[in-house]
């Protein structure tokens, strides 16, 4: 979670954990951000992003 006043822009590192069960594939990874308190409604998003695709290997 991070706080940011009217206005200020952050970049936020991601780093997504992948299961050892996972089947070894293509991905979409989709990144969206709310205030605290409207989460997890998809509707009230402040900010979405475009999909990414990754490639799950060995």
């Amino acid at each position: 979670m991070t706080n940011l006043d009217a206005g200020q822009e952050t970049t936020l590192p991601m780093l997504v954990y992948v299961p050892a069960s996972a089947d070894m594939g293509d991905y979409t990874l989709h990144a969206d951000a709310w205030i605290d308190e409207n989460y997890p409604n998809l509707m009230k998003a402040v900010s979405s992003t475009d999909s990414v695709t990754t490639t799950v290997t060995s």
